[in-house]
């Protein structure tokens, strides 16, 4: 049976989605899934469901994907005592990775954001100050759904990439994918050798998003760029939308914490520290370490 690859760049990162069988009708249908969501999430789009959320600061009966990502983080938020918060927006704008990526600094105090978003019944709310993204756990969330289309379409095998994050979902437990991490500090070493027969790895890095001397990863709270000896985290779970979540969280969260954080997400997880000792749950995948 034909095995297919298909490659595209989307939001500055090389996608691929591997499956085996010779139809490639499904080609068209996940690039309509993807431009849908993105024309209801992005918050460059002034239509968008999201964008409009933010304008009016009230959405009544929201869609049942929108509503159940705002499910997600409300129960994220909770899990994770206010670590993983979609709001460090505010402040990431303020820092200079704003709409225009402008990279320049506009900061202008402390942003009260605990509790910006409240629900009530088939009604959520957002305080007048705030704005809400779905950040990178939305794209995760449809990496998700586009492996349960492939699913209910029967596909036997089928693999999506993009970056350094990796969904795998198949039926046959014979079949096996060897990855090897790079290391992020020196790109010509594989640190990590792990085989996967199924769920999802992300990595959080500040490495590669990262500006004058801020980056993304934002510990809420402080609300500043998290500063800490650890390089990079990766996640694995049975969803690439929890796994992100979980290692943006063991990321900007105090290391002596990453182990509750990860018990209450329910993922196994790899941390990678500056002096390239590491910390591991005993249940991350594990091929061997690889010679450095």
């Amino acid at each position: 049976m034909e095995t297919v690859r298909w490659e595209w760049e989307w939001l500055w990162t090389t996608w691929q989605i591997v499956y085996e069988g010779s139809d490639r009708e499904h080609e068209s249908n996940i690039i309509d899934m993807i431009e849908q969501f993105d024309d209801d999430y992005s918050r460059f789009k002034e239509t968008s469901l999201l964008s409009v959320f933010n304008q009016t600061k009230t959405i009544l009966n929201p869609t049942k994907e929108f509503s159940g990502l705002l499910d997600i983080w409300l129960e994220a938020h909770t899990k994770t005592d206010g670590f993983f918060s979609p709001f460090v927006w505010v402040v990431l704008e303020r820092l200079g990775y704003d709409k225009d990526y402008s990279f320049q600094y506009n900061w202008t105090g402390y942003v009260p954001y605990e509790e910006m978003l409240t629900q009530t019944g088939d009604t959520f709310t957002l305080w007048s100050n705030s704005s809400f993204d779905l950040g990178w756990y939305g794209k995760w969330f449809l990496v998700d759904k586009i492996s349960w289309y492939l699913l209910s379409h029967w596909i036997d095998t089928r693999m999506i990439s993009w970056g350094w994050d990796i969904r795998i979902q198949q039926d046959d437990a014979s079949l096996l994918w060897k990855i090897a991490l790079v290391h992020p500090l020196k790109k010509d070493i594989f640190f990590w050798e792990i085989v996967l027969e199924k769920w999802a790895i992300t990595c959080s890095s500040w490495l590669e998003r990262q500006w004058w001397h801020n980056h993304h990863l934002i510990n809420p709270r402080n609300q500043q760029p998290s500063k800490s000896d650890i390089v990079a985290v990766y996640a694995y779970h049975k969803t690439a939308c929890w796994a992100d979540i979980a290692s943006t969280t063991l990321f900007v969260c105090w290391v002596e914490h990453i182990e509750s954080y990860a018990q209450k997400l329910g993922v196994a997880y790899l941390v990678l520290f500056d002096d390239d000792s590491y910390l591991h749950s005993v249940d991350f995948p594990r091929f061997h370490f690889a010679a450095q």
